[in-house]
């Protein structure tokens, strides 16, 4: 039979671990642009589709787990008045569906990614 250690025992455990800290760096919008303009640079030795998704996450603001699994049945009416992204439940956060309106420049971005696939 497995014993497990008591709860006094784990605090000391780990009372020299450090304490983990949440995460408060985002990008302002200067390094926002730098990155956008910075994916265009013909020397960036990046993967074509690497930098379009970094586009689409950025156009959007949906979180890349979300986003590196999808499927083109996930894309709603690319060329109809309401685009949009529906992305299932199991690859949110928060283990709900999101539907996602897409602008002109998030289709556009996933139009060009589609192309390089025919």
């Amino acid at each position: 039979m497995t014993t497990f250690p008591k709860p006094a025992a784990l605090a000391s455990i780990c009372r020299n671990l450090p304490k983990e800290h949440g995460r408060k760096r985002v990008l302002d919008e200067n390094e926002i642009r730098t990155l956008w303009h910075g994916l265009h640079r013909e020397d960036l030795t990046w993967h074509r589709k690497t930098r379009l998704a970094i586009k689409f996450e950025l156009v959007t603001m949906l979180r890349s787990g979300g986003l590196l699994a999808a499927r083109r049945d996930e894309l709603i009416t690319l060329d109809g008045d309401a685009p949009l992204f529906r992305v299932p439940a199991k690859r949110v956060k928060k283990r709900r569906v999101i539907e996602q309106p897409l602008s002109s420049l998030a289709v556009e971005i996933i139009k060009e990614a589609l192309a390089g696939d025919a």
